[in-house]
């Protein structure tokens, strides 16, 4: 893995490649997780143990959240062996990404981007079952050579040319967004949040990769630091007189406007009389980064 002369000496070499064997071994146990949890769910042990379901006895044994028990149980179903009603065996549902993930290639990150991926790409009415399979095992052997913040680019850009307009929601994203405000007696307050939408989330990355770069070579301050006061920064620009929240935006505040006439009135609401509506802010569209070909839709 590593060469005679890249500057890494014997004790550093042996320690990389120990630890890059670790995590390889790590990825591969993961996955055989998954396995076993799918076989607790075949053989119906949760019944026979009280539990009302294979995740909530995944829950009692292995001391994890609610979330993290659904998300595994999730990944047993998309990324395990399967049985048809008939018994007959037949293969994960998204069988490159069981792959990759059982030979110790990918880690549970790149794993959770392709599937929430192709969960969207599914709902996309025009795709052809062959650019779904395609689409799988693109992400899969990308997921090989990109951490999980090049895979997403990936992803993204995958979703811009398979579903342009966006037309195939992940039904769960509203409802897994979330932002948590927490006021403090002192009057200060903490925030937490998450945001589900592969889109969004580069937005929002975007937008504070912007805000919060270094001010210059002598700011000190760190990125937690540097992206708070971005977060400042945009609540401020929000509520200022040329803002998204302001009370008439991108009008210069005046102190005490005279009233109006209602010609005049009539004139600013515009030609249907109603006022102008606040425009929606426009995603970024995600730079064209991937190289391979989809097939063409089927006519």
């Amino acid at each position: 893995m590593f060469d005679d002369g890249d500057g890494v000496g014997a004790a550093a070499r042996e320690a990389l490649e120990r630890t890059r064997e670790h995590l390889v071994a790590l990825y591969a146990q993961q996955h055989r997780l998954l396995c076993d949890i799918a076989e607790l769910e075949r053989l119906g042990v949760a019944a026979e143990t009280g539990n009302r379901s294979t995740g909530r006895l995944v829950m009692e044994i292995g001391r994890v959240s609610r979330a993290e028990a659904t998300r595994l149980c999730a990944e047993a179903a998309d990324l395990t062996a399967r049985t048809s009603l008939a018994g007959e065996p037949l293969p994960a549902r998204y069988p490159s990404t069981a792959r990759v993930y059982r030979e110790g290639r990918v880690g549970a990150a790149q794993v959770a981007i392709i599937r929430r991926t192709l969960r969207r790409l599914e709902r996309v009415p025009e795709l052809a079952v062959d650019q779904l399979v395609w689409a799988e095992e693109f992400l899969a052997t990308e997921a090989t050579t990109h951490g999980p913040w090049g895979l997403q680019q990936l992803a993204n850009d995958l979703l811009a040319r398979l579903d342009p307009d966006g037309t195939a929601p992940d039904d769960d994203e509203d409802r897994w967004d979330e932002l948590l405000i927490t006021s403090r007696r002192d009057g200060t307050m903490t925030i937490r949040a998450a945001f589900r939408d592969a889109v969004d989330a580069a937005m929002l990355r975007a937008g504070f990769e912007l805000g919060a770069a270094p001010a210059g070579p002598d700011d000190q301050r760190s990125l937690a630091q540097r992206q708070a006061a971005a977060f400042k920064e945009f609540v401020a620009g929000a509520l200022g007189p040329h803002g998204v929240l302001a009370d008439e935006p991108g009008a210069d505040p005046q102190p005490e406007p005279e009233p109006e006439s209602e010609s005049e009135e009539g004139s600013r609401e515009g030609a249907e009389g109603e006022p102008a509506l606040i425009p929606e802010p426009r995603r970024p569209a995600p730079a064209a980064r991937t190289t391979r070909r989809a097939p063409a839709a089927s006519a």
